[in-house]
């Protein structure tokens, strides 16, 4: 690429920043599930360090989990910044390394960088909206391994061989998830590179992946005697005509069918009249069909990681990018088709900026309910209706996780209590609540007798007035502490002969003694 070029990409990289910026910094919650969770994860290793809330009797820290490349930046952040917006800034990155990291393999396979500007339109899809704050981080690694490989491949080095090896652990120390789509997209890009040097070749340089795979198969072992997560059922989810049917929605992130569609269309069209057309060569398009076959037959649960084939995604667009080639005789590089790829994928992220901050505006009643709650008590969080309609996923499934995030609280569902595999911040067992498992999916059975004396918070969302007699199984069980749009702040009555939850942190500590 000429200077000029070279400018011009950074240029409009930085312009396309400002949009996604508008999107992950400006509103005041983001429409993310597991963003809350992430949060008091955050907090609680902030806190840890710092001794702020005493969580050491509380929460113990498993040093094993494999999700520190998110975790460890985000929380020294928090060191001298609030939270959320220490989270944000890595995610900002995370995100904008992704096409960075297409336009690297984009390069070193032949292609053109200025088409990685494609890769902005899978940042906001279904990763995104569920929440997967270290897969997001991590993701762009996957892409750095699979160049590395191909680099490694061509031309072999002591550096390029420990480069391969340090980048591997960095994508499973990452996320696990991340690490496998490295592994995959590296398999399948030796199976190309294979048709210029030899698969013994290929055997043989490659080798430095072993480190990384072999460490994430030890890290595994040794976890899943006591990750209860990891003896988990593996569950099949969506068929693959279904899910072939909702790819437009999970790849760009957009609600509705049709405008995710068009989206996908508008895309498809800005890549064909900018020049591009499939190649002719079979092999550029193994990478492709390779994640789109694990896409459409992966599981959608397995060993205590949800949501797995549509974590496939991240590799979907660098995939079609590199299975597609120059049209002969089409127009120079600087023709003014070259820019229609920008405007669409500025298209698709300015849509995701608006989503964004009219979700803010949807949940703003939250950040005032939580405002009025008092700090250092054990929250119940009951999301009787957990669906936005700017959403994919039930975006509101976890918001109660945001309680402890500066108020030196203990919310009851969360990463801690073991909704997740092997997060760092676990309740230590004499500290977990009372509940059943997966209570969150279904609050509407809340037993007033299971939960009484644990907890000295109740955070109801609801779009219809809340009649608490009748969700807390009785009258004079709570009060109403606050009540902004569709959110109610409750507090529990003393009641003759039951346990009554206290605010004071030796009170959070442990919950109360059972009836």
């Amino acid at each position: 690429m000429a200077p000029a070029s070279e400018r011009t990409w950074w240029w409009t990289f930085g312009a396309l920043a400002l949009l996604v910026a508008v999107a992950v910094i400006a509103p005041a919650y983001l429409p993310m599930v597991d963003w809350p969770q992430h949060g008091q994860q955050v907090a609680a290793l902030a806190d840890l360090a710092l001794g702020r809330c005493e969580y050491a009797a509380i929460y113990r820290v498993n040093w094993l989990t494999p999700y520190w490349l998110g975790y460890l930046p985000a929380t020294l952040l928090a060191f001298v910044l609030p939270v959320d917006l220490a989270m944000r800034l890595v995610l900002f990155a995370g995100l904008l390394a992704l096409p960075l990291a297409t336009r690297l393999l984009l390069r070193e396979l032949g292609g053109d960088g200025w088409w990685s500007f494609a890769a902005f339109a899978a940042l906001f899809g279904a990763n995104f909206d569920w929440g997967f704050f270290n897969f997001l981080v991590a993701a762009p690694l996957a892409l750095l391994v699979a160049w590395l490989t191909v680099r490694q491949l061509r031309a072999p080095s002591p550096a390029r061989a420990a480069a391969l090896a340090l980048a591997g652990l960095g994508a499973f120390a990452g996320h696990a998830a991340a690490a496998a789509c490295a592994f995959l997209l590296s398999g399948a890009l030796a199976l190309v590179v294979a048709a210029e040097i030899g698969l013994a070749s290929v055997a043989r340089r490659i080798l430095p992946l072993l480190v990384p795979a072999l460490v994430a198969l030890a890290w595994l072992a040794v976890v899943a005697d006591w990750e209860p997560t990891a003896r988990d059922a593996l569950r099949t989810g969506a068929g693959p005509l279904l899910r072939l049917a909702e790819l437009p929605r999970l790849l760009t992130g957009l609600v509705d069918p049709w405008p995710a569609l068009a989206a996908m269309a508008l895309l498809g069209a800005a890549l064909a009249l900018g020049g591009l057309a499939p190649s002719p060569l079979p092999r550029r398009w193994l990478p492709l069909a390779v994640v789109l076959a694990v896409y459409t037959w992966a599981p959608n649960y397995l060993l205590g990681i949800a949501q797995v084939y549509p974590r496939l995604l991240v590799l979907l667009i660098p995939c079609a990018l590199l299975a597609l080639s120059p049209r002969r005789g089409g127009r120079g590089e600087g023709g003014w088709r070259r820019w229609l790829v920008v405007g669409a994928v500025a298209t698709i992220v300015a849509a995701h900026g608006a989503r964004a901050l009219a979700f803010a505006r949807e949940s703003a009643g939250l950040r005032e309910v939580l405002a009025a709650a008092p700090e250092r008590e054990r929250l119940l969080y009951l999301p009787l209706e957990r669906e936005s309609p700017r959403s994919l996923a039930p975006v509101y499934l976890h918001s109660g996780a945001w309680y402890p995030v500066g108020r030196c609280g203990v919310a009851a569902v969360s990463f801690a209590s073991g909704g997740a595999y092997a997060p760092p911040v676990r309740f230590r067992p004499e500290s977990a609540p009372r509940l059943p498992s997966g209570f969150e999916w279904h609050p509407d059975r809340l037993r007033w007798e299971g939960v009484r004396g644990q907890f000295g918070l109740f955070l109801v969302r609801s779009t219809r007035p809340v009649a608490a007699p009748s969700l807390f199984g009785g009258a004079g069980r709570v009060e109403l502490l606050a009540q902004r749009g569709d959110w109610w702040l409750y507090r529990p009555l003393a009641v003759t002969g039951w346990p009554e939850a206290t605010g004071s942190h030796g009170g959070i500590g442990a919950p109360a003694a059972g009836p």
